[in-house]
């Protein structure tokens, strides 16, 4: 998946820095080491000289005074040798020490992206959508069905809500197998803590480790950035660049839509963010306590009906399970 040019140009400046202090490094050394030894100067000049002319030997098809060329090197470099062991200083030591041993620090191979790159990629994805901490926690490896009862129908329902559950993971898990071929988006009803920020989370750390763009926000959180990029725009750069971020991102994930905060304002910039994005075709998840008939109460005709038509509902229910735990 590819990153903004923003995302990208700051993974291109950090490896810039990383072959820039490489670079510093190996002329430090350098100069250290010719200090300590002043012999090897000459040698190492002498060492240069004979190889440009050993090439052009070759090129002219002189073979016997490049060999002869050859075997100067190969003296001169002995005694290069013998000056290193004899002041313990391994023969490697102008050479560029990169992090990376297989791209040299550059960020690519060939042309296509080193693993080094994917994986600043993955750092600078999780960082960007301020998960690092929580999805270590909570991801689908360690999401816990047998918070759910498996015994009794939930009233209501016609299943139980392990069997419910059960049937929302897999359906989380094949949205992200899906991704990006399949797109769309996901509403995420139930009580709370019934798991739905969990599977949002779940999703979440799936999607990053592939290295997709996500944003992820608390509702207030999302409102708060609108507002001040509403109202700001000109003297608010961080508004606006978040901003950019919940119009652009393949993924925006939004926690928690309930009714604390809607009005007339806020609901307007929830339907203009929901529109643009589906214009755009990108992918859009929110989690809510309330639930579909609220929902209808709640928020304008046009956004339920840019939800309903647009989303794919998943519904959870059960008993709190971090009541739950906490019994346990």
């Amino acid at each position: 998946m590819a990153l903004t040019n923003r995302q990208f140009d700051e993974i291109s400046r950090e490896f810039d820095r990383k072959r820039t202090k490489a670079l510093r490094e190996q002329e430090e050394r350098v100069e250290q080491v010719r200090k300590q030894i002043p012999e090897l100067v000459p040698i190492e000049e002498k060492i240069i000289s004979l190889y440009a002319a050993q090439a052009r030997f070759k090129l002219d098809g002189q073979t016997g005074e490049a060999e002869e060329l050859g075997r100067k090197i190969a003296a001169l470099r002995s005694e290069k040798q013998r000056l290193l062991a004899e002041a313990d200083i391994p023969e490697d030591y102008d050479e560029l020490k990169s992090e990376c041993p297989f791209c040299g620090d550059t960020g690519f191979v060939n042309g296509e992206k080193c693993s080094c790159f994917k994986q600043a990629e993955i750092r600078l994805l999780y960082h960007q959508s301020r998960m690092d901490r929580i999805l270590e926690r909570e991801n689908f490896d360690t999401f816990d069905l047998s918070c759910y009862d498996r015994e009794k129908v939930w009233p209501g329902e016609e299943r139980t809500p392990y069997e419910n559950a059960k049937r929302t993971l897999e359906a989380c898990r094949q949205f992200v197998r899906e991704f990006p071929e399949k797109g769309g988006n996901l509403l995420l009803i139930g009580e709370t803590g019934v798991g739905k920020t969990f599977l949002l989370h779940c999703i979440a750390k799936a999607l990053l480790d592939q290295r997709v763009p996500v944003v992820y926000l608390s509702a207030q959180e999302m409102f708060d950035i609108l507002s001040r990029s509403y109202f700001r725009r000109d003297d608010d750069d961080d508004a606006e660049e978040t901003d950019t971020g919940l119009f652009s991102a393949q993924v925006l994930i939004i926690d928690d839509l309930d009714t604390e905060m809607n009005n007339s304002f806020t609901s307007s910039q929830l339907f203009a963010c929901l529109n643009r994005r589906a214009a755009d075709g990108l992918s859009t998840l929110i989690s809510t306590n309330l639930s579909g008939s609220r929902l209808q109460e709640e928020y304008s005709g046009r956004i339920v009906s840019r939800i309903v038509g647009n989303y794919k509902v998943l519904a959870l229910y059960g008993a709190d399970i971090r009541k739950l735990k906490a019994q346990r």
